[in-house]
């Protein structure tokens, strides 16, 4: 979270007047600078999932083959290479400090993304509280003169209420134990997920999010499963459907690119429903300050009611599966379940690729009245001094004698 040490706080010559404050307002409509920081953001969380899973992956899989070797040198009685040692341990020490540097940074890339959520509140909060110009009744020219030379009180200046509501932001959000802050954001809970796949892809289900952070917190890890409750054996039976539900509802068809409902845990093809959203007709209600808005526009400027419509336009649909209300920010990508179903294609395609050459092989070995007849009929002929005799089909050719 970007720290305040050095805001830059200017002194105000004069009261705000009306456009002024007018102009402060009007912040608070204009999302476009907030909606690309909000993009960079999404994209910084979702490299550094993408890069822990490949580091892991790439650290499981270094591991199993060094067992394996280790195995192969215990079997013929030869001595571990120390070189090989070092170098192998040295490499998954660099692995776990590099993953624990990027445990860091998605932290810090959400404690932007909350920093940036509490903007508009904070400039809200100075457009209310900025202390307007007063007017005065008596306009001589020397009360003009004392009111053009008003200093207004440091307190109520914009950039110390900016000051004051953004620390106040600060200073709420790191008061919060890291399990309240991070393991109900979908960005986290992507990252730990990922990494917790690569590591164990074949492992005993991801733990709990309430023991993530219990190191950290200096709280006891509980060493029963039955002391988290219901709420860990949902957890375990959510991560289990995960790894056999790999079609979509929408297009019955394999995922390549699922996202996951927020609400609701469902999984979508990415594509598919957001084309569902996009032509849905259904939509958020709107706020009552988005009424009044639309309330305070003539019936006769229907177009320029249209045009605000459509701002505050947020489609929803209803989730196939079980009718929950979807909203696009409703929607996460899932790198562990499209980490599943690439693993599982990949199964498919190895078990493909084996069938078909046992197929190969076997039409390639002439069996029963597959062989090539010899002499009459299908029946192979041997000749010896006396008489011709017929062996039976069965019988192999090289078991004939002369």
């Amino acid at each position: 979270m970007p720290s305040f040490t050095n805001f830059r706080r200017q002194s105000q010559e004069t009261p705000l007047n009306d456009d002024a404050r007018r102009a402060l307002a009007d912040l608070l409509q204009t999302k476009a600078s907030s909606k690309r920081l909000d993009e960079h953001l999404e994209r910084a969380a979702q490299l550094l999932t993408d890069v822990a899973s490949q580091v892991n992956d790439r650290a499981r899989m270094k591991k199993e083959n060094y067992a394996v070797r280790q195995r192969k040198l215990q079997q013929k009685g030869e001595a571990e290479d120390e070189e090989e040692r070092q170098g192998h341990e040295k490499f998954q020490e660099k692995v776990k400090s590099l993953t624990e540097r990027m445990d860091q940074s998605i932290r810090a890339v959400i404690d932007e993304q909350i920093w940036a959520e509490g903007i508009p509140d904070a400039l809200k909060h100075v457009a209310t509280k900025a202390k307007p110009r007063t007017v005065r009744q008596d306009t001589s020219d020397q009360d003009t003169e004392e009111e053009s030379n008003e200093q207004p009180d440091a307190s109520e200046q914009p950039t110390t209420l900016l000051h004051v509501a953004l620390s106040t932001q600060e200073t709420t959000w790191k008061s919060k134990p890291l399990t309240e802050r991070y393991t109900t954001n979908n960005n986290y809970v992507g990252w730990y997920a990922a990494v917790y796949e690569s590591q164990n892809p074949d492992g005993p289900p991801m733990p709990h999010s309430s023991l993530w952070f219990a190191d950290e917190e200096g709280r006891e890890v509980p060493t029963s499963r039955t002391e988290h409750g219901n709420e860990d054996e949902d957890s375990d039976l959510e991560v289990a459907s995960e790894r056999v539900r790999i079609t979509c509802p929408l297009t019955l068809r394999t995922m390549k690119d699922p996202v996951t409902s927020n609400k609701c845990r469902h999984s979508f093809e990415k594509d598919a429903i957001l084309e569902l959203l996009q032509e849905s007709q259904d939509h958020v209600p709107f706020t009552s300050e988005q009424q009044a808005q639309l309330n305070h526009i003539p019936q006769r400027e229907r177009l320029r009611r249209n045009q605000l419509e459509k701002q505050f336009w947020i489609p929803q649909v209803r989730c196939p599966e079980c009718s929950a209300i979807l909203r696009r920010e409703d929607l996460s990508p899932n790198p562990v379940l499209l980490r599943k179903i690439k693993r599982h294609v990949e199964a498919d395609q190895k078990r493909n690729a084996t069938d078909s050459d046992e197929e190969e092989e076997d039409d390639e070995v002439p069996r029963g009245t597959q062989r090539k007849p010899v002499g009459l009929g299908s029946s192979p002929v041997v000749k010896n001094r006396r008489k011709t005799i017929v062996k039976p089909e069965t019988v192999p050719e090289t078991q004939l004698s002369m």
